[in-house]
């Protein structure tokens, strides 16, 4: 619940100080939210909506308040969005898959393909949104318990797996020629991760807490 409140908190952040409101709803805003059916998605969708923002979920079906990522591609940005934030992507602790070749090119294209998608869709958008979200992955720093990592340590070069797909993740991001702002997120803290505080947890709807985003902490 803390990394879904931590998001929350970006995207408001950021349609507040870009003083964005849907006029025809005077709702906080429209989100457009890629990965909105997944774990953290669906949960992220219900406190978007409950903070009263309009929510249109990027989806492989289609359905209400839903395009596909097809639709994207060939129809642009929903008219009216705001916002656009970016969770989706293959599991990589899925327990029931190996590590071969296929399954991590699955884990690389459901991160960088879709965030390049997302960019162009804002680049080529004639009304832009304010702000651009994308989750991205502590992964990119090298192991090194001397070293407390923050936002200006520099990343280095790639030295493995997933160093290298955060690189190319977050390059995907990028909006050259625009004023969008925006804003990543690398996900991370000084406790177990989120599968050790979901086994921890009685309520099977919390996800407490994996991420060091919002308030004091600065750990990464």
């Amino acid at each position: 619940m803390a990394k879904l409140l931590s998001m929350v908190h970006v995207v408001s952040y950021n349609l507040c100080v870009n003083g964005v409101r849907t006029m025809a709803t005077n709702s906080p805003g429209h989100v457009l939210l890629g990965g909105g059916t997944g774990f953290i998605g669906s949960a992220f969708t219900y406190l978007l909506k409950s903070k009263g923002y309009e929510v249109t979920i990027i989806s492989r079906m289609p359905g209400p308040q839903r395009l596909t990522w097809f639709d994207l591609q060939t129809s642009g940005l929903p008219q009216g969005v705001t916002a656009v934030v970016n969770l989706a992507g293959q599991n990589v602790l899925d327990p029931l898959q190996r590590w071969t070749p296929g399954f991590k090119q699955n884990v690389f294209n459901s991160r960088v393909n879709t965030t390049h998608n997302l960019a162009q869709a804002i680049i080529k958008a004639e009304v832009k949104p304010k702000v651009f979200v994308c989750i991205s992955g502590v992964g990119v720093y090298k192991p090194n318990s001397s070293i407390d990592y923050d936002e200006d340590i520099p990343i280095g070069a790639p030295f493995d797996f997933l160093s290298d797909l955060v690189h190319k993740w977050e390059e995907a991001s990028q909006l050259p020629g625009t004023n969008v702002r925006r804003v990543t997120v690398r996900s991370g803290n000084n406790q177990p991760g989120v599968h050790h505080s979901i086994c921890q947890s009685n309520d099977e709807t919390s996800v407490y807490p994996f991420t060091g985003v919002c308030g004091k902490h600065n750990v990464w």
